[in-house]
């Protein structure tokens, strides 16, 4: 015959452990928020098949979708020059045929670091590889600094956009292949210095909507494309100590 002070005493030591646990976990959590990897969440955000497509701000992970005025079009650039918004990283358009991009945001393209074609304007932003360590990859790609990428090639080379780039060692670095997924790695400057990200997307060459998928960054030494962040301690700590409370209450 079971006696209900047994139970009621049980259940108050469970409890007790339980409000234990949580306050530990509650002196841990501040010390978690700080995580080294930026992860935006799958967010599947649309670009439209006009020259304004999407502008984002990878760090407040801010999509603006501008009503631009074509007669205000530089003559000397594709969409930068009008509606633009004052914060933002890349700017994705004709649902991914156009890929133009800030001075914050450098993606990898299709040059090494030592071709100034590449650099300075001629090469086209890379389909990058699960797994690729982007910072030391980004030791040797060219990274954009004023370039439209997939927008054409000016300087010459083989290839006119991130469509039809060549093959560069095999699956490592390739073209874009429309309608499906794919990743551009690149290095974006915030308010906490150079962090080295990816992002997955989704572009398209038929006029239907392509999609950002999502992104992360990183200060963290090895960091690779496709990398989200573990899940926390705290959350981690805290399913431990519900799992024990229910032991205990066994």
């Amino acid at each position: 015959m079971s006696c209900p002070y047994h139970h009621r005493s049980q259940t108050a030591r469970s409890l007790r452990l339980f409000v234990g646990c949580s306050l530990v976990v509650g002196l841990l959590w501040p010390g978690e928020v700080k995580a080294a990897i930026t992860y935006s969440g799958e967010v599947n955000i649309s670009v439209t098949a006009d020259f304004n497509g999407v502008y984002l701000d990878i760090a407040s992970g801010t999509p603006t979708n501008p009503n631009g005025n074509t007669d205000a079009v530089l003559s000397d650039s594709y969409t930068v020059g009008y509606a633009q918004p004052a914060n933002w990283d890349i700017n994705i358009f004709f649902s991914g045929i156009g890929i133009a991009y800030s001075d914050t945001f450098s993606p990898f393209l299709d040059g090494t670091s030592a071709d100034p074609n590449a650099i300075n304007g001629g090469s086209q932003i890379l389909n990058v590889a699960v797994g690729i360590d982007i910072q030391s990859a980004a030791a040797t790609r060219a990274l954009a600094l004023t370039s439209f990428g997939g927008s054409g090639r000016p300087e010459g080379g083989s290839g006119e956009s991130h469509f039809d780039t060549p093959d560069l060692n095999g699956i490592i670095y390739s073209a874009f292949t429309p309608g499906s997924e794919g990743y551009i790695a690149f290095v974006i400057d915030t308010t906490e210095g150079d962090q080295h990200g990816w992002m997955r997307v989704t572009l398209k060459d038929d006029g239907s909507l392509g999609v950002i998928h999502d992104w992360a960054y990183s200060d963290e030494v090895g960091f690779q494309v496709g990398q989200i962040p573990e899940p926390s301690s705290f959350i981690l700590l805290l399913l431990g100590s519900l799992a024990l409370c229910r032991r205990k209450r066994a």
